[in-house]
C-alpha cells in the first residue's frame, strides 16, 4: 500500500514538473512561465542587440573606404583564376587545402561577380558570428551575461576585419571547443582538428586539451579528424601543396604588425635617417625591410624557442594539479595562442580573433577578475587595430602618418598583448601553485 502510495506521489510529481508542456494537460507554474518569458525577452533584446552593433560594423566599411575588404577580393581573384586554368598547386599556396570549403561555396553562387562574393562572403560570415553569440548566451543562462556583452562590443570595435577575412571561422571553432569541452570532449577535439586544417596553428592546442582527463577519445577524435583532412588534401591538390603553407610561412619577411618589427616602425617614424621601407612582398603582405629585420627575425625565432619552454613550463604545472578545472585549461589555452603570436614574425589584424574568442569562452565559463581584466584589455586592443587598421594604414605605410599617430596606436596595441601574455601566464602560474606548510620555520609543500 505504501509502495503504491509512493508511486502516485511520484506520478503526481512528475505530472507537475514544469518541464512538462501545458499539451499534455498541466498547467505551467507561475515560475517556468516567469522564466520563460525573461528567456523570451532576452532573446528579442539580444537580436536587437545583435542587429544594431552588426550595422554599426558595417557602416565602418564606408569609413575605412573599403579598405578592409582586400583579403576577399584576394580570395575571388584566386577562386577566379581557378576556374579559369589555374590548378590547386598553385591557388592559396599560404593556406591549408580545406580552406577551398570555406572560400569556394560564396564563388559558386556569386556567378564569378567581384561584388556578389563580397556580399556573399560577409554574410556568411555574420552566420559565423551569430552562431556563437547565441552559444554564448545559452552558455549564460539564456540571458545577456558578461560573454554576451563582451562579444557584442568586440566585434564592432575591430570593425569590418571580423567579416573580410575567415579567420573568424577557426576563432569560433576554438572558442567551441573550450564551452564543449566538459561534457563533450570528443566534439571539442573535433572542433579543434577542424581548426587546425583551415589554419594550421590550433594543432598545438591538443596537448592542452588531452589535460582535461579524457585523453583517449580527446586524441582519437582529434586525430580522426585532423588525419581524415590531411589525406583529402593529399588526394585532391598533392603532398607538395599540402605542406606549403609551411614553407611560405618560413620564407615571408617580417611584417610591420609583428611584435618585432615595433622597435623598427618607430625608428623609422621618429628617426632622423629614412633607412626603412614598407611595401607589399611577394607574399601578399606589408612587411619592413632595412637594417635591423634579418636580426628582427632570429628574434622571432629565439622568441618561439622561450616561448615553448614557458608553455612546457605551465603544461606540467597544470597537469601537477591531477584535476584541471576546464577554466583553467581555457586559461592556458589563451596563453598558448598569445605567445604563439607575438613570437611570430606575422601579426595580422585578424589574428586578434583568435584571441578574443577564446575570451569570451573564457567569460561563460567563469568571469572571475582576470578574465574581466583580459576581456577589456581585449577591447582596448581592437579598438586601436581599428585605428590602425584601417584608418591610418595607408599613412602608415607611407610613413606619412600625422604626429605618427598611426605607428603610436599600432605600439600602444602590441604593448597591451604582451602585457596580456605576462597577465595570462601569471595568473596559470597562480593557480598552479602548490599551497606550503609553514613548520619549525621550513615551508613544506603539501603534496
Amino acid at each position: 500500500m505504501t509502495a503504491d502510495l509512493t508511486a502516485a506521489q511520484r506520478d503526481d510529481v512528475t505530472t507537475a514538473s514544469p518541464l512538462r508542456s501545458p499539451a499534455d494537460g498541466v498547467r505551467p507554474s507561475r515560475w517556468s512561465m516567469t522564466h520563460a518569458q525573461a528567456s523570451e525577452r532576452s532573446a528579442i533584446l539580444l537580436t536587437l542587440l545583435w542587429l544594431g552593433s552588426r550595422a554599426l560594423t558595417a557602416a565602418t566599411l564606408y569609413v575605412s573606404a573599403m579598405a578592409a575588404t582586400g583579403d576577399a577580393k584576394y580570395y575571388f581573384s584566386s577562386l577566379s583564376g581557378l576556374t579559369h586554368g589555374g590548378t590547386l598547386a598553385t591557388t592559396f599556396r599560404e593556406y591549408p587545402v580545406p580552406v577551398l570549403s570555406v572560400l569556394y561555396p560564396q564563388f559558386a553562387i556569386s556567378g564569378n561577380n567581384e561584388q556578389r562574393y563580397l556580399i556573399l562572403f560577409c554574410l556568411s560570415m555574420m552566420v559565423v558570428d551569430a552562431f556563437l553569440t547565441a552559444i554564448l548566451w545559452r552558455r549564460c543562462g539564456r540571458r545577456i551575461g558578461t560573454a554576451v556583452v563582451f562579444w557584442l562590443v568586440f566585434v564592432p570595435l575591430l570593425g569590418n576585419i571580423a567579416y573580410f577575412r575567415f579567420d573568424l571561422i577557426p576563432g569560433v571553432l576554438v572558442a567551441l571547443a573550450i564551452l564543449f569541452l566538459a561534457k563533450r570532449p570528443a566534439l571539442a577535439a573535433a572542433a579543434t582538428a577542424i581548426a587546425a586544417a583551415f589554419k594550421l596553428w590550433p594543432a598545438v592546442l591538443i596537448a592542452v586539451l588531452a589535460l582535461s582527463g579524457r585523453r583517449r577519445r580527446i586524441i582519437g577524435a582529434f586525430l580522426a579528424t585532423g588525419v581524415g583532412a590531411a589525406l583529402l588534401s593529399i588526394v585532391t591538390a598533392g603532398f607538395t601543396r599540402t605542406i606549403s603553407p609551411l614553407s611560405w610561412q618560413k620564407d615571408r619577411g617580417l611584417q610591420m604588425e609583428s611584435i618585432a618589427a615595433t622597435p623598427l616602425m618607430l625608428a623609422r617614424r621618429f628617426g632622423p635617417d629614412k633607412l626603412w621601407q614598407v611595401h607589399q612582398s611577394q607574399f601578399t603582405a606589408v612587411e619592413i625591410f632595412g637594417p635591423g629585420v634579418h636580426t628582427a627575425i632570429r628574434i622571432t625565432s629565439l622568441l618561439s624557442i622561450v616561448g615553448a619552454l614557458v608553455l612546457a613550463w605551465l603544461w606540467f604545472r597544470t597537469r601537477n594539479l591531477g584535476t584541471v578545472p576546464i577554466d583553467l585549461l581555457a586559461t592556458l589555452i589563451l596563453a598558448t595562442i598569445l605567445l604563439m603570436v607575438l613570437a611570430n614574425k606575422t601579426l595580422s589584424p585578424q589574428y586578434l580573433i583568435w584571441i578574443g574568442a577564446p575570451i569570451a569562452a573564457l567569460l561563460a565559463l567563469n568571469p572571475n577578475q582576470f578574465v574581466r581584466r583580459a576581456a577589456w584589455t581585449m577591447l582596448l586592443v581592437a579598438a586601436l587595430t581599428q585605428y590602425e587598421f584601417p584608418y591610418d594604414y595607408p599613412d602608415i605605410v607611407a610613413g606619412t602618418d600625422g604626429y605618427g599617430l598611426g605607428v603610436l596606436a599600432l605600439s600602444l596595441r602590441n604593448a597591451l598583448l604582451c602585457w596580456l601574455a605576462y597577465d595570462t601566464c601569471r595568473e596559470i602560474f597562480r593557480r598552479t601553485r602548490r599551497p606550503v606548510l609553514v613548520s619549525f620555520g621550513a615551508a613544506l609543500p603539501i603534496s
